[in-house]
């Protein structure tokens, strides 16, 4: 199984084999260097996964792919490879997003936590650029807050009671929420994991699927689309004329 997440800064990917029937998995990941552009070297990472592993593209069985939201040209390129190959190989893809990743991330440390600690909601927030966020916000593993953009000045709202924040918007988040509120009661409410969990991760879609394999809803390759909750600077640019 490979697994492609493209939509943020730090894209990675990860892929899981069985070298014989009866020989436990394996599991080979690489991220590909902060700033580079996904679109002009993803193969060459995918091509040396395949062959730390000892395999080819037709020994694949599934794929996944993070849907985003996140860098529109990032999700496209991740998307686009993985449509690739399930055209290719006829095979299926599990489809999820960014936000529900990052959720996913923090999870694995829950377990570790107090009680009243690792029962409070987890949102998971990132940088949309132009004054807006893209969060989600889940509760012991039931979404309570669906994938939404939001503009910066208006999350004060959203936030009345203690809630774990992850991703590479908490900054942006902990600002407005002190722009809206000097007394610092707002940004009390928020929790920061002793662990930064800022971008998504192929290794964390890879363990998404291994928990919910059971129960997951498999993507022909027509079915994968990318998750694009507000429209891209250059569409905001065109309409503006």
């Amino acid at each position: 199984m490979l697994a492609v997440a493209t939509s943020s800064t730090v894209a990675s990917l990860c892929l899981l084999v069985r070298p014989a029937p009866t020989a436990p998995t394996e599991c080979f990941a690489a991220e590909l260097p902060r700033g580079s552009r996904p679109s002009e070297n993803i193969l060459v990472h995918v091509k040396s996964l395949f062959d730390q592993a000892h395999c080819e593209s037709q020994d694949l069985t599934h794929l996944a792919v993070d849907i985003g939201p996140g860098s529109f040209t990032g999700v496209r390129v991740g998307i686009n490879l993985v449509r690739a190959l399930s055209y290719a190989q006829q095979i299926p893809v599990y489809t999820t997003t960014s936000l529900h990743l990052l959720v996913a991330e923090f999870e694995t440390n829950i377990s570790a936590m107090a009680p009243s600690e690792a029962l409070l909601p987890i949102t998971a927030v990132v940088n949309a650029f132009g004054g807006q966020v893209y969060l989600m916000r889940s509760l012991q593993g039931r979404e309570i807050l669906p994938c939404q953009a939001r503009p910066l000045d208006s999350l004060a709202q959203l936030f009345v009671e203690p809630s774990w924040v992850v991703g590479d918007g908490l900054e942006l988040l902990s600002s407005s929420l002190r722009v809206a509120d000097p007394t610092l009661a707002k940004e009390r409410l928020l929790r920061r994991p002793p662990k930064n969990v800022l971008h998504p991760h192929a290794v964390s879609l890879l363990r998404l699927f291994l928990k919910d394999w059971t129960k997951v809803q498999f993507q022909s390759w027509q079915g994968v689309h990318p998750l694009y909750i507000r429209p891209s600077s250059a569409e905001e640019n065109f309409k503006k004329g």
